[in-house]
């Protein structure tokens, strides 16, 4: 899947908070925000009400 891939900065970035978002869906079972969510207010993200 990631063989021979060249990254860049952004696409760094963007698997690095799907896979965050991802994550703490699951630890958490959030069911109320999308991974977009996420990804869009991580920087605002300090605590998950379960």
């Amino acid at each position: 899947m990631f063989r021979n891939k060249v990254w860049d900065l952004e696409e760094t970035i963007d698997l690095v908070q799907t896979r965050m978002a991802i994550w703490v869906k699951g630890i958490y079972d959030v069911k109320d925000y999308f991974v977009d969510d996420f990804k869009r207010c991580l920087d605002g993200i300090r605590l998950v009400k379960i």
